[in-house]
C-alpha cells in the first residue's frame, strides 16, 4: 500500500522526469554515435565531450545514471518505491543541490564564454535547466511531504 505522501505524488512528476531521461537517454546515445563516427548528422565530438573524464569512463557511468534515473521515474510513475518514500529532508537535500548545480553550470558558462577564457565552452547551455530540473523535481515532492 502506497504511503499518504506516496499517493499525493502528482502524474506531472513521473512524466516530467521520464522525459528529462528520455532526453539525457538521447544525448548519451548521439555522444556515442558520434564517437563511433557514426553520427555525421549531429555535432562534432568536441561539442558533446569536454575531456573532463575519459570516455571510457564517462560512458559506463552515464549507462549507470540511466539506470538509476529509470528506477527513479518508475517509483515516481507507480507512486510506491524506495524513491518516492524517502524522508522530506531527503528532498530539501536534492533541492539545494540542484541550485548549486544550476548555479555552478552559469559560472562554468560565463567563464569558459568570456574574451580571453582559457576553456572552450564545449556543453550546451540549454542542457543545465534539464540537469538541474530533474534534481529539483525528485526533491520537491518529498519536501512537500513534509
Amino acid at each position: 500500500m502506497p504511503s499518504e505522501a506516496a499517493r499525493d505524488v502528482p502524474l506531472r512528476y513521473p512524466v516530467l522526469l521520464g522525459t528529462f531521461t528520455l532526453l539525457f537517454v538521447l544525448r548519451v546515445a548521439g555522444q556515442a554515435l558520434v564517437g563511433l563516427g557514426e553520427g555525421s548528422f549531429l555535432p562534432p565530438f568536441e561539442r558533446w565531450y569536454s575531456g573532463l573524464l575519459p570516455y571510457w569512463l564517462l560512458l559506463p557511468a552515464q549507462i549507470a545514471l540511466i539506470v538509476l534515473m529509470l528506477k527513479i521515474v518508475a517509483d515516481f510513475a507507480r507512486r510506491n518505491g524506495s524513491f518516492v518514500r524517502l524522508k522530506p529532508r531527503t528532498g530539501i537535500i536534492l533541492q539545494v543541490l540542484a541550485g548549486i548545480y544550476a548555479l555552478s553550470m552559469v559560472m562554468r558558462y560565463v567563464l569558459t564564454t568570456a574574451p580571453g577564457a582559457a576553456l572552450v565552452h564545449r556543453d550546451h547551455p540549454d542542457l543545465v535547466p534539464f540537469r538541474a530540473g530533474g534534481l529539483h523535481l525528485h526533491g520537491r515532492p518529498l519536501c512537500a511531504a513534509a
